[in-house]
């Protein structure tokens, strides 16, 4: 009972584990490339439903303070359908040869009105006080009245903001370029930097959903057609900007160039509903509707087209808004601090993560499906609740779907629980295994057992072997404490075990201290990889060994010092042994001559020594130097061993290229019976490396045999007397 509820809980673990990964996969495939593997086959969909939800939280969440700096008003439907009947009744309050009936008289005229009727708007906002005024208009097109507007534009050029274009224009290759549409010169001269009496009109919707909810402040030209910010580009200010910036509100404009996720006053809020311009200049509307003018009096006015004639609309959380809508919103958001932060990377994974979790844990813990499903409905309640508190009490946008994809499809797929439970009894079975015999060879016993079958009666094939060894152990036994020193040698074979399983090898056995890998016995990569793979595997012995003793040198352990040696050559595999004990091994001469090359180490003074067939397999991919043309005690053919400095895809300095060199001559000399010139050599060497000890090896040869020649038949070869 107690092993099927291990199973379950490992299945339950690994199903929503999986689940939660994947919906990482998805929601994040703009960081992961195998996200947007996935993702192909629902394209942005995950992106979708995330936009969705937030679009939910900003219709029905809480909304953002209005500021009252601020005052709409709109070239409405009202304003544009002005005729004869509303000038009769207009003319009854006022003097037909005023400005203010004249500018009534040329709205009647069809859009776009006589820019004489925009400079009675300016006059009159400013008059009555405004601290700014701001045309969501591009007057682009030059007209008859530009140069009385052109002059009240200069006279009133710190309070006031016309509307540039940013506009795609085709291009003849095929592709599109944004250019700026700019006030007509005839109002507002070109020049560079841009007229501070001008700001761009655009915003940039979601590229997946086409939805505005941000709102930048700043761009260039190049920012806006895709390229990199350089510091010598002129950077452009948008309407709001503009505005706030020559209202003296400059400090309260975020910084950069990047996008501001808006946090949205309410769009039906007084002060951002449009207030008709033509009302500006009836005396009643002016008396009752704006307090004969105070209501403008400090204000940012914005004046824009509402009418639908002109279609300027946005699409927003809140369908369509219009244009001069999103610049109530843009100035609404910098004055009242109203932007919506998003959760940051982590933050988003840990929920993910914890809602792959709860999966876990509701159907561990609630075995029936209906209340499994009822705790599946009040874990996505809570991170509902989550989301509803994130938006509204910390202004900052939740990750909502892809928590509750994970909660609840991590939930759901508990259908699949005895096939899951069966993968994982495998899985079991095989870490198991793992703990006895090499994971290689697990791997072969349950995924190709045939294969394996007919190997284990026994098999000629080419391997290579690495043997490694304690220098110096059997003393340290005598004088450690047993625990500590079982606890060290186990932290020790632990990381050889390691090096040898990341470099796909085969441990063969352990021989007390020593380790004994081979590659190429159960599965192999060719014979110059599976040696390279051996020689890898050799390095990272080497250096896992140096971090080893550098953290047992700072709690007073004793060091470990070791030898490897390595051989290539054909060998027999099989399962070997005894009906009550047996094991997959490897028997043959190259496993001897491994052995013995091991043993060399310690003549040698190095930590790595390979033999001449490892050599001719991987001479290009590692730096080596030939270290001894050596006869191994029960040997009677002399070899030629070579130690293994570093991989040749690493540097080679110029100090190491130089000593192999001159190794290499100072060698070569010896070997021709030049024991002299080779003694001035290696004396030469040892004055810059004082401490080699091949060098002083060959010194007291070269000594040696001045004193007492070799013979004529000497071969160069050194005849070992001990393993």
């Amino acid at each position: 009972m107690a092993s099927q509820k291990h199973k379950r809980s490992l299945w339950l673990a690994a199903i929503c584990g999986g689940t939660g990964l994947v919906v990482c996969l998805l929601y994040f495939s703009q960081f992961l490339a195998l996200g947007k593997f996935l993702q192909s086959a629902l394209p942005d969909r995950l992106v979708t439903w995330e936009n969705a939800a937030n679009d939910w939280l900003i219709v029905n969440g809480k909304k953002a303070p209005v500021s009252d700096r601020l005052v709409c008003i709109g070239i409405d439907d009202a304003s544009t359908t002005i005729n004869e009947v509303d000038l009769e009744d207009f003319a009854r309050e006022m003097d037909p040869a005023g400005s203010d009936f004249q500018a009534l008289k040329m709205m009647g005229n069809p859009w776009p009105w006589p820019r004489e009727v925009h400079r009675l708007v300016l006059e009159k906002l400013i008059q009555a006080g405004a601290k700014m005024v701001i045309f969501d208009v591009v007057f682009q097109s030059q007209t008859p009245y530009d140069e009385a507007f052109a002059a009240t534009l200069e006279k009133y050029r710190d309070h006031v903001v016309l509307g540039s274009n940013f506009t795609k224009i085709a291009q003849s290759d095929g592709g599109v370029n944004w250019t700026q549409i700019m006030p007509n010169e005839s109002l507002i001269p070109l020049s560079s930097p841009v007229d501070d009496r001008v700001g761009f009109v655009n915003f940039t919707a979601d590229p997946v959903d086409q939805v505005v909810r941000e709102t930048f402040f700043r761009t260039t030209h190049q920012v806006f057609n895709g390229y990199v910010y350089r510091p010598e580009q002129e950077v452009f200010l948008s309407l709001a900007a503009r505005a706030l910036e020559k209202a003296g509100l400059q400090d309260k404009i975020p910084p950069g160039l990047r996008q501001y996720a808006i946090h949205f006053a309410d769009p039906t809020a007084n002060s951002l509903r449009p207030r008709p311009v033509y009302e500006l200049f009836v005396p009643r509307y002016w008396k009752s509707n704006f307090n004969d003018g105070s209501l403008f009096k400090d204000k940012i006015v914005i004046v824009g087209p509402y009418a639908e004639i002109m279609h300027d609309v946005t699409m927003t959380p809140f369908h369509n808004l219009p244009g001069p809508h999103m610049h109530l919103q843009a100035m609404n958001a910098v004055l009242e601090n109203a932007f919506i932060g998003q959760w940051p990377l982590w933050l988003c994974l840990a929920a993910i993560a914890f809602a792959a979790m709860l999966a876990f844990l509701t159907t561990h813990f609630f075995t029936k499906p209906f209340t499994q499903l009822l705790s599946l409905m009040g874990g996505s309640g809570l991170f509902l609740g989550v989301s509803w508190f994130s938006y509204n009490s910390l202004q900052s946008y939740p990750i909502t779907v892809a928590p509750l994809l994970a909660l609840n499809g991590g939930g759901l797929l508990s259908i699949i629980y005895q096939f899951v439970l069966e993968q994982l009894e495998r899985a079991r079975t095989r870490r198991t295994l793992e703990r006895y015999v090499s994971r290689n060879l697990v791997s072969e016993l349950l995924d190709n057992q045939d294969e394996f079958l007919e190997a284990s009666m026994g098999k000629r094939k080419p391997v290579t072997v690495l043997f490694s060894d304690l220098r110096g152990f059997t003393s340290m036994t005598e004088s450690a404490d047993p625990h500590a020193l079982v606890a060290q040698l186990n932290e020790y074979l632990t990381e050889m075990v390691r090096c040898v399983f990341n470099h796909q090898g085969t441990l063969d056995k352990f021989i007390g201290d020593a380790v004994m890998a081979v590659w190429g016995n159960v599965r192999s990569y060719g014979l110059a990889e599976d040696a390279r793979l051996a020689v890898n595997a050799a390095l990272e012995m080497r250096t896992a060994l140096a971090t080893l003793n550098a953290r047992w040198r700072k709690t007073g352990l004793q060091q470990f010092h070791f030898g490897i040696g390595l051989n290539h050559g054909d060998v027999i595999t099989g399962d070997i042994g005894s009906p009550e004990k047996s094991e997959f091994t490897v028997i043959g001469d190259p496993i001897n001559l491994a052995s013995r090359m091991e043993g060399l180490t310690k003549s040698y003074y190095v930590d790595l020594l390979v033999g001449e067939d490892v050599k001719e397999l991987i001479a290009d991919r590692f730096v080596m130097q030939s270290i001894d043309r050596v006869r191994v005690k029960g040997k009677g053919n002399p070899t030629e061993v070579f130690a293994v400095h570093q991989s040749s895809d690493q540097p080679i300095t110029p100090e190491l290229s130089a000593y192999l060199d001159r190794f290499a001559d100072s060698v070569q000399l010896y070997r021709s019976g030049n024991f002299s010139d080779a003694q001035d050599r290696f004396t030469s060497i040892m004055n810059d490396y004082p401490d080699d000890p091949v060098c002083r090896l060959y010194i007291g040869r070269c000594h040696l045999y001045l004193a007492n020649p070799p013979g004529d038949n000497w071969d160069g070869v050194f005849t070992m007397k001990t393993k």
